[in-house]
């Protein structure tokens, strides 16, 4: 009752003692102020966590708010949101172990803890899923970014791998929201991290004789794992941004020695090899098959995108007359053939999202390497529209889970390259042709979904505003109203 009473009655409410991470023990109380601490709280319906009311200033963190965390016992409900789309936001840690860290009973700081930048960044998804744009998101912002530039000087164990998946997280923010720049940094500073700290080349065999590491030996095989998990998902994300801003990528195949992620449970009965070298590079020549995880199938159609996209630096002359076109075309064919149709496929939801985004991210790699040519080669032009029309049956696939409250910003990116593949046909076709209706669902289908996770997602209603000047021209009168 003395909560609830609190909440609703600020003059009541008991005054509550910060405490700024790195202090000695993580435990050193700051001044109070005169108005009350902020807690990011699950005081509403159905237990949805809830913006706190106020918020008080922290000493050593300049004019910057800082929220003070849930009791333990309130505090599962707010990472559930999170856990609950952990994959689609490029988490790569111990699921387990980080919820035990972040149930105990001491500061952020701690060293038993997560690091402050990394636990805020979980706590600002939370929010963003459960109340979007209350002034709880932006202040869990702040304390991100306040804490990022102050947790790699600190003495957590686990700071540098803290930091790279603090970086990841907001990356995803930045981009699901639209902030492309902002979205782009983080992703960089991902990667510098990741290459400072040598995660591209774990059991590479020239490793070992390296003295200067920025992270300790991994203590098991759980950690050796989160930092195979950690390379990937920086990867992936490095070539989601390669692939957006038409772009290439700064990592160079041939410096990739760490092999390709496992499931969990593989790295926990140490089935890695020996040794690994030259992962990416055998990849792209076509000359492994390893990996076969569904995280490492998700990262080479990652790779596929980022290759498809960047191919086209070149004139386009000279890419039709080189061998690396073909090839591509060639790799991407191979790797789609080998990958399980999503109806046969029986798993849990993030099982089943991750390998529909998988066959997606294949497909687009298809358009992007063969729309440039579409209008001139017919074996272009089928092959585009193949996979524009593959990605409009994969659409209902989606987030098949109706709780979901979140998918991977790239399915943005993804459905427009499709739109822009099969717009232009339908227009120019218009109604007449009874051929066109197949292609009108489809494209139908993709405005629909495209539409509805606008709503939450300004990425996508940015994407969604591109192709309003052909709506009219498009939809059928069923389909008035569509914005």
């Amino acid at each position: 009752m003395d909560r609830i009473r609190a909440l609703e009655d600020p003059e009541h409410r008991p005054e509550i003692v910060l405490h700024h991470p790195y202090t000695l023990g993580g435990v050193a109380s700051l001044p109070r102020s005169s108005s009350s601490v902020s807690s990011f709280s699950t005081t509403g319906s159905n237990n949805t966590p809830q913006p706190p009311l106020r918020g008080s200033l922290a000493s050593n963190t300049g004019d910057v708010e800082i929220l003070q965390e849930q009791p333990v016992n309130g505090r599962q409900a707010i990472l559930d949101v999170f856990f609950n789309v952990a994959d689609q936001t490029g988490f790569f840690l111990d699921l387990g172990r980080f919820n035990e860290s972040m149930m105990l009973p001491h500061p952020l700081g701690d060293l038993t803890r997560p690091s402050p930048a990394l636990g805020y960044t979980v706590y600002l998804w939370s929010s963003h899923l459960s109340s979007p744009s209350s002034n709880c998101e932006k202040v869990l912002l702040r304390n991100s970014l306040l804490f990022l530039t102050q947790d790699l000087s600190a003495p957590h164990p686990n700071r540098v791998l803290h930091s790279i998946q603090a970086e990841i997280l907001l990356s995803y923010y930045y981009l699901k929201n639209g902030k492309l720049i902002e979205g782009k940094h983080r992703a960089d500073v991902a990667l510098s991290l990741a290459l400072a700290a040598d995660l591209h080349r774990i059991r590479s065999p020239g490793l070992a004789s390296s003295t200067e590491s920025m992270i300790p030996p991994p203590a098991d095989a759980v950690e050796e794992g989160e930092r195979i998990d950690a390379f990937w998902a920086v990867l992936v994300l490095n070539n989601y941004w390669t692939a957006i801003q038409g772009s290439h990528s700064a990592l160079q195949n041939g410096a990739v020695d760490t092999p390709w992620p496992m499931a969990s449970v593989q790295h926990e009965h140490h089935l890695l090899p020996m040794e690994s070298r030259a992962t990416l590079r055998d990849f792209l020549d076509g000359t492994s098959v390893a990996g076969y995880s569904e995280k490492a199938l998700h990262a080479k159609a990652a790779v596929l995108f980022e290759r498809a996209t960047s191919i086209h630096d070149s004139d386009r002359r000279s890419i039709l007359q080189s061998g690396a076109f073909v090839h591509l075309d060639s790799l991407i064919d191979t790797f789609q053939n080998s990958l399980p149709l999503v109806d046969r496929i029986e798993a849990i939801h993030s099982s089943r999202d991750r390998n529909v985004l998988t066959q997606m991210l294949s497909h687009a790699a298809m358009i992007r390497l063969h729309h440039p040519f579409a209008q001139q080669l017919a074996h272009s032009y089928q092959k585009t529209l193949y996979a524009a029309q593959a990605i409009a049956s994969l659409t209902p696939h989606v987030a098949s889970d109706p709780q979901h409250l979140h998918i991977d910003p790239i399915i943005g990116v993804i459905w427009t390259a499709a739109c822009e593949v099969m717009m232009p046909l339908v227009i120019a076709w218009g109604s007449s042709t009874s051929g066109n209706t197949d292609l009108t669902t489809s494209l139908n289908t993709i405005l629909d979904h495209l539409h509805s996770f606008s709503e939450r997602n300004p990425l996508f209603k940015s994407l969604t505003q591109r192709f309003e000047p052909y709506y009219t021209g498009v939809r059928f009168p069923s389909n008035e109203g569509y914005i």
